[in-house]
């Protein structure tokens, strides 16, 4: 099943499988979507503009489609939380996300909101477990 699933006679979805739908169900990555940098700091000096994005325990990426707005956030620390502020997003983008979290403890239900994150011009705070990803979507509504 490509690893996303195992075959009859014993039918199982794989967590991996919960992971894709999440991120192009819920996040819109999809053939085709525009991907927006984002950058991603602790505020230490080891973050500057040399670092290798690797080294960061956090990758982020936005997706944006025409009435879509995702913010995808993975951390791949498997012991520490990690608080990201959102700064700088552009207003259209709303003023609330719904907000999707995929970890070990939460694998199916994934792909059901946990909430709304108010998304301000002066931050917002959004917290991500070890070893999950977390998506904030917006809806835009038809112009």
């Amino acid at each position: 099943g490509f690893g996303l699933l195992k075959w009859p006679p014993v039918y199982e979805r794989l967590p991996v499988y919960y992971a894709h739908l999440l991120l192009h169900d819920i996040a819109g990555l999809a053939p085709g979507t525009q991907l927006l940098r984002v950058s991603v700091s602790s505020g230490s000096p080891a973050d500057g503009p040399e670092a290798e994005p690797e080294a960061h325990p956090l990758a982020a990426f936005a997706v944006r489609q025409a009435h879509l707005r995702s913010l995808v956030f993975v951390n791949r620390d498997v012991k520490e939380t990690v608080t990201v502020t959102l700064r700088g997003l552009p207003v259209n983008w709303g003023h609330e996300a719904e907000l999707y979290r995929y970890t070990t403890t939460r694998i199916p239900d994934a792909l059901y909101p946990l909430g709304r994150v108010p998304l301000t011009t002066d931050g917002s705070v959004c917290t991500l477990p070890p070893c999950s990803i977390v998506v904030l979507r917006t809806v835009m509504p038809p112009q």
